[in-house]
Order: C-alpha cells, then sequence, then structure tokens
C-alpha cells in the first residue's frame, strides 16, 4: 500500500474506530448504571430481578421471564384491529386457534364457558396453568367433573366493544356461560388516550405514524441501547394535558359511561339470545386502593412500568364505571371486582404494573367469579364451605 493510501485509510478508520469506542464505553456505562444504581426501564429489567410478586412462585426462573417476553412468538392482526396470538407452544406458554391455552381441560365437556377480556385475561405474566381460566377451570373439574371446558379468548388491548367483536364470532350452545372482565382498557382508551371510537392498537399505530423518521430511529435504539433508554429517550412521559381540562374530562367520563353501559348490555343480549348465560365483573387494578405498600408506590412512582397520568385516568373514570354497572337492568349480572386485592395478607404481593398481576391474584379473581357463578339455578355445585375448603387445600 502506498503512503499516501496508508495515510488515507489512517485519517477515516481512527476517527470511526474511536467513535465505536466511546460510544460502547458509554452504552455499558449506561447499562451498568441501570442495572445497580437505576429504577428499571422496562417490564424486562424489572421482572428479571424477581419483585416481590413473583417471590416463592414455583415457576419463577430466567427461562420463564424470557419465554414471556418471546411468546407467541406472532401476533395478527384482524380486521377489526384486534391482536390474534399465532399457535405457539413453549414451556410456560401456548397458545392455540387464537386464544391463550387453557389447563385442566377435560377431554369431553357438556359445556363451554367462554371468556372475554385483555392483557389481564390473558395473564401474560404467569404460565398457562396460573392464569384466570386456568384457575376457573380447576374449581369447574372438582364441583361439575365433565361438565364445563374453559376458554379463554382474551388478548392485550381488548375493549368492551372490541370483546363483544369476539363474542358475535364465538360460537355458543345452550346453556354455555358467557364471562366479560374489563374496565381498564376502556379507561386507557377513552380517557388516557382521549379516543373513544378507536382502539388501543389502532391508536398506538397513529401515534408511530406522525413520527418523524429520525424519532423513529431514536424510538428503535431506545429498545436496544441503554445509553439512548436513559438520555435521548424520545417517548414523551407528560402527562397529557386534557387529563386537567375539567370540561373535557366531564364529558369524556359521561361518553364513557353511557357506551360502556351499552356494550355490557349488548354482550348480554347477544349471550342470551343464543341461550347463554351472561356475567359481567368490572376488573380491579392498582390505584382503587388508598392504602399502599411500599413496594406499592415504588412501583407507582416508576414511570416506564407505571404511564404518568395513568392514576389521574383511573382515579377519575372507575367511579364512573363502577356506577354504571349498577345502573344496568337487573337481569343483567354484572359485578364489581373493583377492591378484592386491596386486602392481602402481610408480605404479599400482587401487581406488576397498575393492572397486571401474578398468580396468587389470579387465583383470588378465579375464586370471586366461580362464587358469583354458583348462583346460576340447577346447578349442583358444592356448599361454599366445602368448596372453601377445596380451595384452601389446592397447591399450585
Amino acid at each position: 500500500m502506498r503512503p499516501n493510501c496508508r495515510k488515507t485509510v489512517f485519517k477515516f478508520t481512527v476517527p470511526v474506530i474511536t467513535f465505536t469506542l466511546i460510544l460502547l464505553i458509554l452504552e455499558l456505562f449506561s447499562r451498568f448504571y441501570a442495572q445497580y444504581f437505576h429504577e428499571p426501564t422496562n417490564n424486562y429489567d424489572f421482572r428479571i430481578k424477581q419483585p416481590a410478586p413473583y417471590q416463592n412462585s414455583p415457576y419463577f426462573s430466567e427461562k420463564f421471564v424470557n419465554e414471556s417476553f418471546f411468546e407467541p412468538g406472532k401476533w395478527d392482526l384482524s380486521d377489526e384491529g384486534i391482536l390474534i396470538p399465532a399457535d405457539f407452544k413453549g414451556r410456560y406458554f401456548s397458545t392455540s386457534g387464537g386464544m391463550r391455552s387453557t389447563s385442566f381441560q377435560p377431554e369431553k365437556s357438556d359445556f363451554t364457558i367462554h371468556l372475554f377480556g385483555g392483557s389481564t385475561m390473558y395473564c401474560g405474566e404467569v404460565p398457562d396453568e396460573y392464569t384466570i381460566a386456568s384457575y376457573l377451570q380447576t374449581f369447574f373439574n372438582r364441583n361439575l367433573p365433565g361438565k364445563y371446558i374453559v376458554k379463554n379468548y382474551g388478548v392485550p388491548t381488548l375493549s368492551i366493544a372490541e370483546q363483544v367483536k369476539r363474542l358475535k364470532a364465538a360460537k355458543l350452545r345452550k346453556d354455555d356461560i358467557v364471562i366479560f372482565y374489563d374496565g381498564v382498557n376502556e379507561i386507557f382508551l377513552n380517557l388516557y388516550y382521549a379516543n373513544k371510537d378507536s382502539s388501543i392498537v389502532r391508536v398506538a399505530v397513529n401515534n408511530m405514524n406522525t413520527l418523524s423518521w429520525i424519532l423513529k430511529i431514536m424510538l428503535y435504539l431506545s429498545e436496544n441501547s441503554y445509553f439512548v433508554k436513559l438520555f435521548m429517550n424520545p417517548i414523551n412521559y407528560a402527562i397529557p394535558e386534557h387529563l386537567n381540562d375539567k370540561v373535557f374530562m366531564d364529558k369524556m367520563l359521561t361518553e364513557t359511561a353511557a357506551k360502556y353501559k351499552k356494550k355490557i348490555a349488548e354482550a348480554y343480549r347477544l349471550s342470551t339470545g343464543r341461550g347463554a348465560h351472561f356475567f359481567h365483573f368490572l376488573q380491579p387494578q392498582f390505584f382503587s386502593d388508598k392504602v399502599l405498600t411500599e413496594y406499592e408506590k415504588n412501583l407507582g412512582r416508576n414511570k416506564y412500568l407505571v404511564i404518568p397520568g395513568s392514576d389521574i385516568s383511573f382515579r377519575a373514570g372507575y367511579p364512573v364505571l363502577q356506577t354504571a354497572i349498577t345502573q344496568l337492568p337487573k337481569e343483567i349480572q354484572s359485578y364489581d371486582l373493583t377492591h378484592i386485592l386491596d386486602k392481602r395478607p402481610d408480605g404479599e404481593e400482587y401487581y406488576l404494573d397498575n393492572v397486571h398481576v401474578n398468580h396468587l391474584a389470579n387465583r383470588r379473581i378465579a375464586n370471586e367469579i366461580f362464587d358469583k357463578i354458583r348462583t346460576l339455578p340447577d346447578r349442583k355445585f358444592q356448599h361454599p364451605r366445602e368448596q372453601r375448603h377445596l380451595i384452601s387445600q389446592q397447591k399450585y
């Protein structure tokens, strides 16, 4: 190589190598800082450290956490904008036919229990056998063996309007049971995003489309680089301005309540019109509890896990939803589960963010749902005292 060529190569390579080394050092420093001195910047970093809700859980491991963020491998988007999981079979998670798998299903059954909800019904925070659906299946197996099979139609981001769409496509038989479990996505969509006629998926897509190409690159880098995530993050964590606009919020609250009641009533008519029984449940959420533990206080302060402004949205919106279900016709069995997780044994924690919970909470929720379904006539359920004894002896 000629001297002039060497000088040219040296002139360009040295700055590139130097710049690369600087970036590498910054990234390594950022990772070290995030690991030991900074609050977790994403759900994965938070959960891999085995936070309190995962303490003493029989399934927790690095493999479990890794699979929970990989499954189901692919999400398809239906024409209605609904996420549908691809078929997946892992050690802890499995999906089939567009649904999360329910464990302990009998080979044959007379009736089906159809569970509809969002990510809190999908239960991506726990293995298959610890979902609400699987616990409910176990309770039915012990009371009415071979009578009911539980199917989990829950998928992330689903609002009650989208649950109704999934219900329309479901195959119902006479004396099947339809269960709607919802509330939190109504608050996110209607109040936090102020986009009641859209869907959370479409809102996310539209927000992405409005970004410049530079911000899109920065957003991609923030998902893969701790340095960018901590010091150059393009995500705006400011509280949405409309949450402090009382006139606007009052209008949205009124419309949210009206739409919520309308969709519950529509789901009831669709179910009973085909001979099925219908139950509705307003789900629990983090901000319903006025007395938070130290763990919950720290969780609520982490902007990467609990979106700033969600506390305002839920504290304003949930009382409206609670009132709305009391105004439904008497024949619609709608129950308020808002506070069932507020009280817990000392040292026991449920929430992994402001809406998603662990296996212990799922069991309590499933038990409460089962208790309400027991009110159906002509069902030979065991006495409540005997059922409580069975549940207390159950090992998971």
